[in-house]
């Protein structure tokens, strides 16, 4: 497996480190968010658990999503989800593994 590498950390450990960020740093943040998930979304892909720590900052602060184990397909149920997870959880493949499957050919 090859992943990115965003030396930056994630915007949780920056929140925690800097509390006080500043105004014009925290809307490029907002952009940068809005921007990534509306590029998912335009793929068909709905990112269902967002949160500070799985958004990793790429060098001086562009925004990455990471970890998208709970994503879905649009139109895919969670349920349909949980139970690919599970067989693949049972055959020793990770959720990732099967999410790459579900995902397969579904993608616009």
């Amino acid at each position: 497996m090859v992943l990115e590498l965003c030396t930056g950390g994630s915007l949780e450990t920056v929140i925690a480190q800097d509390q006080n960020l500043p105004e014009d740093v925290v809307r490029e943040f907002g952009v940068d968010l809005v921007m990534g998930l509306h590029h998912l979304h335009r793929l068909g892909i709905l990112f269902c658990d967002l949160t500070p720590g799985k958004i990793l900052l790429e060098g001086p602060g562009t925004l990455k999503l990471s970890n998208f184990c709970l994503a879905k397909v649009e139109g895919e149920s969670l349920g349909e989800f949980f139970t690919l997870v599970a067989a693949e959880e049972g055959s020793g493949d990770s959720g990732e593994t099967a999410l790459k499957k579900s995902m397969k050919g579904r993608v616009r």
